[in-house]
């Protein structure tokens, strides 16, 4: 497939392999033969958007199609833009080159695919693993990759993102860098500037959204150059020890931060160390204001004869696995029937594979009898006989047997009542589990067997999610509950439940509006409006003495956490918080959003990161769409010494126990109520009255509640 599509741009080149895979694209090897002269190239594939899931999130917040296509076109033409610039330094030794690009728009829908042709190079960091580097080849690194800023200066071009995987090695072991994705030219960075780039080679003035030159560029050369002679660690790790723990990483990016001295690299010289001290120093006033300045000081290095030393790169782990602690791994113990009961369908079904049974069994008699030109003997006569009574007895109990369940079914008189559950990993969803069906056997069924329950994983898949309603409908359960995994999927299910004449009841996660009223009275939604959460969490903010401006400076300065963009209630959650304020007169400041996906280690590792970024004073709250990653951000705010209430207020949604408690104890400013109880006896009472025949209103409300201290 991919192969084809590059054929069609570039009908000369032929894909060898995938090379590497990236956040935005793939890059394979192509091969073009020519003359007899054969040439290598790296061709990367940008597709834009990535996938049908993204055109759909933006439509169901309620972007038109037009619009849609209006802001996936625009970063089609911020990348073109990033490839012009690439390739105006096409032809520099240090530079990786840019040698063709085409863009193709999709038929049929929104889309491009990007296609960039460049010079076949080896990565740095499959290049130095395992290989012993000399220091002079480090100090050659060095001037190859202030070679490249020196020409990315004339063209007013800051990096901002040098690191080991941004450099890469030609055939003969010159040092180029890639990688422009993020370059900005200086003419369009007055004012404030974005902070992109990687924290563990950032400059301080970056990570504190300061102004900054171009000399964050050799500040992040210099670590690069440190960590070669280093063992492969950064300043303040140890460079001993095989595995760095991720609390380790934050506190020496944080001591690099706040200004404290360098100790010198363990493998370098007396004259690299220094130039290298030079280059990472915490003031901007004290680095090598150019690139070219480094870079001489480099080459002097080069011609003296104080580069014998050599190290050995250790083979280590760059990013440490860790073992979170998550609160969603509480698994529910309840068994799923296997029962099945047989409807009219069924049994008719059966029976007529008896009696296709029989006329097998007689036409294989009338061929027996066909093949052979003598007549039976008793014997054959009788053995044939008996066969076709047995296989009489035989298919006759069991349709027997089958009559009878199905009376017995019947007579019953039990309902059935199936559950389809989003994921069951979902702390707030194992709490309604549980309560769901404790309220059936203890409240409803009393010690009778009046009710039976029984709950499917869709396990965040809607292919699972659809399966398990197939297989409800399947085994004529009376009334099927379903806590959507996306909204989208909520249209197929409704119809599957219309056509089965089997009543539906979403409950927590709502369908969309025009999907509610597909099949009035017999499907309903049972939950909360999301938005009233969001404005709860912004009222609990807005309440508090100073209005939630810690730090005085006249607005709230706030970090968001949210879960699943493509989820309503995280939408609705995320907006209506923020415009609580607004409507209350209070003036507000994004400092950033973080997609956490619900989950509390997530938010904790992303709370930790801007807690590097962020000092005390800056953030004034902390608002997350569910407890799970509110706790997440309240582990990393304690591991990092600031005290909420103090330093930073925090609210989440849910009211777990543990976020309540933590609220009491004064970890958390609050948190909001969602009856969980009440949620799960009233999805349960009108689903049970639904099977009695009893129409649904379209929605059951369920409150929020405030919860403080």
């Amino acid at each position: 497939m991919v192969a084809n599509e590059i054929l069609s741009v570039w009908p000369e080149w032929r894909i060898i392999e995938k090379i590497d895979e990236g956040s935005f694209g793939k890059v394979y090897k192509a091969v073009r033969e020519d003359y007899q002269v054969t040439s290598y190239s790296a061709i990367k594939i940008i597709s834009i958007p990535q996938n049908e899931a993204e055109i759909e999130s933006l439509l169901l917040e309620g972007m038109s199609e037009k619009s849609t296509r209006s802001y996936f076109e625009k970063i089609v033409e911020d990348f073109i833009k990033e490839i012009k610039l690439a390739n105006q330094m096409k032809g520099n030794t240090n530079i990786v080159s840019v040698e063709d690009y085409k863009v193709v728009e999709k038929e049929n829908c929104i889309g491009w695919d990007i296609f960039i042709r460049m010079e076949l190079l080896t990565s740095f960091v499959k290049y130095a693993s395992n290989r012993v580097l000399e220091e002079e080849e480090v100090i050659k690194l060095g001037i190859d990759i202030c070679s490249a800023l020196e020409y990315c200066a004339r063209k007013r071009i800051i990096h901002r993102d040098v690191k080991p995987e941004n450099i890469f090695v030609t055939d003969f072991g010159d040092f180029k860098l890639g990688d422009f994705g993020i370059a900005r030219e200086l003419e369009k960075t007055k004012g404030s500037f974005s902070t992109k780039g990687t924290y563990n080679y950032m400059a301080p003035e970056i990570l504190r959204s300061q102004q900054y030159d171009a000399t964050v560029d050799t500040y992040s050369l210099g670590l690069v150059l440190y960590k070669l002679l280093n063992n492969n660690r950064l300043p303040f790790l140890d460079p001993y020890k095989e595995i760095v723990q991720y609390q380790e990483r934050q506190e020496a990016i944080t001591r690099r931060i706040n200004g404290e001295p360098l100790p010198p690299p363990l493998h370098a010289g007396n004259k690299i160390s220094a130039v290298i001290m030079v280059a990472c120093s915490y003031d901007a006033k004290n680095r090598y204001q150019s690139a070219a300045d480094m870079k001489r000081a480099l080459e002097n290095i080069q011609t003296s004869k104080d580069t014998s030393k050599s190290i050995q790169l250790p083979v280590v782990t760059e990013e440490p696995t860790l073992v979170d602690e998550d609160f969603s791994n509480t698994q529910l113990d309840i068994s799923l029937s296997s029962d099945i009961s047989y409807s009219k369908a069924t049994i008719e079904k059966q029976t007529q594979v008896i009696n296709t049974t029989l006329s097998d069994n007689k036409e294989n008699i009338i061929k027996q009898k066909d093949r052979t030109d003598s007549k039976l003997s008793f014997k054959e006569f009788t053995t044939t006989l008996i066969s076709i009574l047995v296989a009489v007895i035989v298919t006759s109990s069991v349709l027997l047997y089958f009559l009878a369940f199905n009376k017995q079914k019947v007579a019953s008189n039990s309902i059935k009542i199936g559950v389809v559950v989003y994921d069951f990993r979902d702390i707030f969803m194992t709490e309604i589990r549980n309560e769901m069906d404790r309220y059936v056997v203890e409240n409803l069924n009393k010690g009778k067997a009046k009710y039976k329950i029984d709950f499917r994983d869709s396990e965040n898949s809607q292919n699972k999610e659809s399966e398990a309603v197939d297989g409800f409908i399947v085994q004529d359960y009376d009334v099927i509950i379903v806590n959507l995994v996306k909204p989208e999927s909520a249209e197929s299910i409704v119809n599957k439940c219309k056509d089965a004449n089997i009543p539906l009841v979403f409950f927590h996660n709502a369908p969309p509006e025009e999907f509610q009223k597909i099949w009035l009275g017999k499907q309903t939604f049972v939950g909360a409006n999301p938005a009233e959460a969001g404005i709860i969490q912004g009222q609990i903010i807005a309440n508090l003495p100073n209005k939630g401006d810690l730090n005085c400076n006249g607005q709230v300065d706030y970090i968001m956490l949210t879960g699943d963009p493509s989820n309503i209630d995280a939408r609705l959650r995320t907006e209506y918080s923020v415009k609580a304020l607004i409507e209350a007169g209070i003036r507000v400041r994004q400092l950033e959003e973080y997609c956490a996906y619900w989950q509390p280690a997530q938010a904790e590792n992303a709370m930790a990161d801007f807690l590097v970024k962020y000092t005390k004073g800056d953030i004034d709250v902390i608002f997350a769409n569910n407890d799970g990653m509110a706790m997440g951000a309240m582990y990393a705010l304690e591991a990092a010494g600031w005290e909420v209430g103090k330093a930073v207020y925090l609210v989440g949604i849910d009211a777990h126990p543990e976020a309540a408690d933590a609220v009491s104890e004064g970890r958390m400013t609050g948190t909001v109520l969602y009856d969980k109880v009440s949620l799960a006896h009233i999805t349960i009472d009108v689903a049970i009255e639904a099977v009695s025949g009893k129409a649904m209103n379209q929605k059951y409300d369920i409150p929020y509640i405030p919860i403080v201290k």
